[in-house]
């Protein structure tokens, strides 16, 4: 990233600051003690990895993979069909080894997208994301990633690298069209790359998701109709009870204010599009204020917002937005402490102090409602935020250009 950047927060100067030698030896233990912790025997890591791997063996299979359960707790495969054919990369190997690699893979996924949207000019930028990195493992996200063996972290890294960093590729846009035609929700990447004026990007998206889904129908037809046409891919009941207090969604909290009454489910649909709206507005004009980084990982935050379901390891976009916070060139008010709260409401994840499960979410009081709301909350309160900054630097601008062309008009008068 080579754009202006601020001089930074409390925290930001911290990691800055600190040895590279201490930096490095941080993301070494948290590494090594997270990829232990989750591969563990006996622990529950990888339920989500095993279902692909499972999934991938019985794909060639002489039933309809969408019509199967996988492990022991009775899970369906969720994904695309494209999904189910790059799975079968992990069908050879024992189930052990691929819990490791793919533990080691996510944790340099987040390695490189929290270096990457860090400020090409900053000293020690190697080492200092090394150490927010190692702080990162222990974000409810990342953790929840880490523990089902999910592949948010990937996704994420994808569409960085593709769209997010100032690189005029004639390729741009592949790797979103890509990731959307895993699963579905990266869509919303080529809403915003149509909103900002990306066509080319843009359309290699689209070209990109069709015919890796093509490539799909041609491999497995049966399969490819049953999740388009058949009801599977727009069923969010196949992944789980919505009212489930880890739906971070807009949809998982009137779902849980309505007691899953179909009002909450009119007032979702009315709310995802009005914030879905005003969040690719805002992403657009973060785009064209020269903020890239920053409007694309906003759009990754507003798919958690508005989706059907976003489980909480969904959001592991709040990792390079609390990196953004602290450099972005935007007149940001309190940046240091609204970077902290990011920081604190992550890592101590208050949600997780409640009751939840078999439906107990629906008899919470008022203060445990709020409580269960705290990601939305905080990403609704993130998009004003930047809008009021946005707007400030807008009218500074304008000021600026008044005083220059009164200047120069003094100028001509003389």
């Amino acid at each position: 990233m080579s754009l202006d950047f601020a001089p930074g927060t409390w925290l930001s100067r911290l990691w800055e600051r600190l040895p590279a030698w201490f930096s490095w030896s941080v993301f070494a233990a948290s590494s090594m003690f997270s990829v232990a912790f989750y591969t563990r025997p006996g622990n529950r890591y990888g339920i989500d990895l095993d279902v692909y791997r499972e999934a991938a063996i019985a794909l060639f299979g002489s039933s309809n993979v969408y019509d199967l359960t996988f492990t022991p707790s009775i899970l369906p495969f969720t994904y695309t069909p494209f999904a189910g054919l790059l799975f079968q990369v992990v069908r050879p190997f024992p189930a052990g080894a691929v819990q490791t690699l793919w533990a080691i893979v996510s944790i340099a996924c987040l390695y490189a997208v929290v270096r990457a949207v860090m400020p090409d000019r900053l000293a020690r930028r190697s080492a200092a994301a090394a150490l927010i990195a190692a702080v990162a493992l222990w974000f409810d996200p990342v953790m929840n990633t880490m523990s089902f063996g999910q592949v948010n972290l990937f996704i994420m890294a994808a569409v960085v690298f593709d769209i997010a960093l100032a690189r005029n590729r004639r390729w741009s846009g592949v790797l979103v069209g890509a990731a959307t035609a895993v699963k579905l929700t990266p869509g919303i990447f080529i809403l915003y790359l149509l909103m900002s004026g990306r066509r080319r990007e843009a359309i290699n998206a689209i070209a990109s998701a069709a015919a890796f889904t093509l490539l799909a129908f041609a491999i497995l037809p049966q399969e490819t109709r049953t999740f388009f046409f058949g009801g599977t891919g727009t069923d969010p009941s196949r992944v789980g009870p919505q009212e489930f207090i880890g739906n971070q969604s807009l949809h998982g909290v009137l779902v849980r204010w309505s007691d899953a009454a179909v009002w909450g489910e009119r007032v979702w649909l009315v709310s995802a599009l009005v914030f879905g709206l005003l969040g690719l507005l805002l992403a657009r004009r973060l785009d064209r204020a020269g903020h890239r980084p920053l409007a694309v990982v906003t759009v990754g935050l507003l798919g958690c917002l508005v989706s059907p379901v976003s489980w909480t390891h969904h959001f592991v976009w709040v990792v390079p937005m609390v990196v953004l916070i602290a450099y972005t060139s935007l007149p940001l008010r309190r940046r240091g402490l609204v970077q902290t709260a990011w920081v604190l409401l992550f890592l101590v994840h208050p949600i997780w102090f409640l009751p939840t499960g078999r439906g107990v979410e629906f008899g919470y009081g008022w203060w445990q409602d709020v409580v269960a709301a705290a990601y939305p909350i905080a990403l609704i309160a993130l998009g004003g935020w930047l809008f009021e900054a946005l707007r400030s630097a807008e009218r500074a601008s304008l000021a600026g250009v008044a005083v220059a062309e009164s200047v120069a008009a003094t100028r001509d008068e003389r």
